[in-house]
């Protein structure tokens, strides 16, 4: 597993857009090597923002958390989540 961490929130309004650029270049390349790209993050709204900007199914962390998803043996997947700084410390543990 491997993990990507950008310090800036995924907002289009933001005058740094590193997190989105990144969010963005790392879905395109996931989405061509046909990588299930899966957008989480604290919120619904930012959930919602993200998984439109990535082609992504919008799913919140608390979701994430009560139903994990199945994954296959073999299956690769990226997981990008934005706002990771607003989640508790057991949560991010998790």
């Amino acid at each position: 597993m491997r993990y990507l961490y950008a310090r800036a929130a995924f907002n289009a309004s933001h005058p740094f857009r590193c997190a989105q650029q990144c969010a963005e270049a790392l879905a395109r390349r996931g989405h061509a090597e046909r990588i299930t790209v899966r957008a989480f993050a604290p919120t619904a709204s930012a959930a919602d923002v993200l998984g439109r900007a990535i082609d992504a199914e919008p799913v919140t962390v608390a979701r994430l958390l009560a139903a994990p998803p199945a994954m296959s043996g073999g299956a690769r997947e990226a997981w990008i989540v934005d706002e990771a700084s607003m989640l508790s410390a057991r949560d991010a543990e998790r």
